[in-house]
């Protein structure tokens, strides 16, 4: 039969009779380089061979992706704690929401609504002092009743103190023009690397007064509504105790630590919740721009810095390690393609998009790796 004959001629035999075995495809040098995945690669007079066919090399690989792209899904689900957006909303409209109003003033303020220095130190001696210290109804024990163990909330402890600090530039980092030097004996530029002021100012006594560089406090910049601000500067600390803080901000307020060079206060504290195991790093920024005026803005970030504690924890960290192995292999697979097929890898574009691919997953890692490290 005509189709018998067709299919006998297209394939290789050997022995000639019935018994005979016939021999897989190869390869054959055409210009291109044989399909991606092939496996069992060996070598026929210099010449290298697959004992695939062309649709078979190409899927060799293709039950390990969706078994990938599963074990990704289960990482980044297994990361996120269902508790974390609540936890942060409810610590937002306590240190955000919370009004206040300054002196003999009737007007309502809340965080959004500073615009004054006036307005930052009713914050600092209002919202503040009550979320910080008086936020907690239960007390449960001798520290707690004190004042010296409160918490925000009743259930989130406070790690270490709150801190102020601020960023000032010099009087003479602009120039008046001349026909109002009369009335303006000093100029102030805006916050600048080169235009901030590290000279003591005040009672020169206490850090408060005097500048730290950013490698003394382990701090980072941080990008604000106006501009890039380092994480130096002059910074006061503030106390567990309630009265002991009032105190410190009032003498800051009575001595003008805030004055014209000011260009940027932070207040910074980080509180963790033992229930659900979620720390949450809460920075508050107060701008004061060349403008005058004061722009507030703020930065909550909840994390899971304890990442193995309970038995599904442990199961996301199998996966994780998974995960880790399969970056490995791919990562190996490419460069063992790179060896082999030379120049040729670079004619393919989907070669590219695997590079891309894995070149994101690891920087994604790194970052984060990074991120929680400055962070915290």
């Amino acid at each position: 039969m005509r189709a018998t004959t067709g299919r006998s001629t297209s394939a290789s035999t050997t022995g000639g009779g019935s018994g005979s075995k016939a021999v897989p495809p190869t390869w054959k040098p055409t210009g291109h380089p044989p399909p991606r995945g092939s496996s069992h690669l060996a070598t026929t007079a210099g010449t290298p061979v697959s004992s695939h066919d062309g649709n078979q090399g190409q899927l060799s690989w293709f039950p390990a992706i969706p078994f990938f792209n599963y074990l990704l899904l289960l990482v980044t689900i297994g990361a996120v704690n269902r508790s974390a957006y609540y936890y942060t909303e409810l610590l937002s409209l306590l240190f955000l929401q919370t009004p206040f109003s300054v002196g003999n003033n009737t007007r309502i303020v809340t965080f959004d609504g500073v615009t004054t220095m006036r307005h930052f130190w009713g914050f600092l001696e209002n919202p503040m002092i009550e979320g910080l210290y008086r936020s907690s109804i239960i007390t449960t024990t001798k520290a707690e009743i004190a004042g010296q163990d409160r918490k925000v909330l009743n259930e989130n402890k406070v790690l270490g103190v709150p801190r102020l600090r601020q960023l000032r530039v010099r009087n003479d980092s602009c120039e008046v023009p001349a026909i109002f030097t009369r009335t303006f004996s000093t100029c102030y530029d805006a916050y600048s690397s080169a235009a901030e002021e590290k000279e003591p100012f005040g009672p020169r006594n206490t850090t408060a007064w005097r500048y730290t560089s950013s490698e003394e406090l382990d701090g980072i910049s941080y990008m604000g509504t106006i501009s890039n601000y380092h994480g130096g500067g002059y910074y006061q600390d503030l106390s567990i105790v309630p009265n002991e803080t009032i105190n410190i901000v009032a003498s800051l307020k009575k001595n003008l630590w805030i004055n014209r060079s000011t260009r940027a206060v932070f207040l910074d504290f980080t509180v963790y919740n033992a229930n659900i195991n979620l720390f949450c790093v809460i920075k508050l920024l107060f701008e004061l721009p060349p403008t005058g005026g004061v722009l507030s803005s703020h930065d909550f970030t909840t994390m899971k810095l304890i990442r193995y504690v309970e038995p599904l924890d442990y199961a996301v960290m199998g996966f994780e390690f998974l995960f880790i192995f399969f970056v490995l292999f791919f990562t190996m697979e490419e460069v063992i393609e790179m060896m082999f097929f030379k120049l040729q890898y670079l004619f393919h574009f989907w070669n590219y998009i695997d590079l891309v691919i894995l070149l994101i997953l690891k920087a994604g890692g790194t970052s984060w790796k990074h991120y929680l490290i400055l962070r915290v």
